[in-house]
């Protein structure tokens, strides 16, 4: 019994190893070495959440955490046609804000 459960052990794990290298090899083209410098220019890639996915974050967001992993982080290529706009949000404590159009972009009557 011993002899046959070690069997089966032995076999799960070679199912198993074959898994996961056959998952390594899926996610291992997709997968590019990062590196930065400090004072690299960043994307952040953001959650919807809106007004939460800053780096340099206003005196009002204190309480969101600050730290980022660099997954979530591409390169910045610089770009004369990047606008790169901060307006002051008047944020609740609960993190939410009024949303408010900046121009009407188009009419009919």
């Amino acid at each position: 019994m011993v002899q046959k459960t070690s069997e089966a052990v032995e076999k799960i794990q070679a199912i198993m190893l074959t898994s996961q290298s056959r998952q390594k090899s899926y996610a291992d083209p997709k997968h590019k070495d990062m590196k930065f410098q400090v004072g690299d220019h960043v994307f952040l890639q953001v959650s919807p959440l809106p007004g939460v996915g800053r780096l340099a974050l206003p005196p009002l967001m204190l309480g969101v955490h600050d730290v980022v992993h660099v997954f979530v982080l591409r390169k910045y290529v610089s770009d004369t046609t990047h606008v790169l706009k901060y307006e002051d949000l008047e944020l609740q404590t609960d993190l939410s804000y009024e949303e408010r159009p900046v121009h009407i972009l188009d009419q009919k009557e």
